[in-house]
């Protein structure tokens, strides 16, 4: 059975120094693992994530236009229904070998580019 997954990340300078967050829906409501968060709202749930994971939350916070030009063309260019996705059961289908991420569903792509890596100035 597949599972969707969400994942929040934050790259400080390399994907080796990346910050991360999953979650999967195979997890159902132990959101990130928590098992105190089952019946939380939404708002509750986003309260429990910027106590638990203040780095990420810092690091979003941070102005990086590279990654705001990434975003509007990711959108543009998955219009109109498509999904950005990893999907990496081996070297030969990673998309992360070629850069690039698969685009599911119904858009005017089947690949787009990574986002850029962060710039340094913070």
């Amino acid at each position: 059975m597949l599972h969707a997954t969400a994942m929040m990340q934050a790259m400080q300078s390399a994907p080796k120094s990346a910050l991360a967050a999953c979650y999967t829906s195979a997890q159902e409501t132990m959101f990130f693992g928590w098992e105190d968060a089952s019946r939380d709202s939404s708002d509750q749930l986003a309260d429990k994530f910027a106590d638990r994971f203040p780095e990420i939350c810092v690091e979003a916070k941070q102005s990086d236009l590279g990654y705001v030009e990434w975003y509007r063309s990711m959108l543009d260019d998955t219009q109109p229904e498509g999904l950005p996705s990893i999907c990496a059961g081996s070297p030969e289908t990673n998309p992360l070998v070629k850069a690039k991420l698969i685009v599911l569903g119904h858009s005017k792509t089947e690949s787009i580019h990574l986002p850029p890596l962060p710039s340094t100035g913070h």
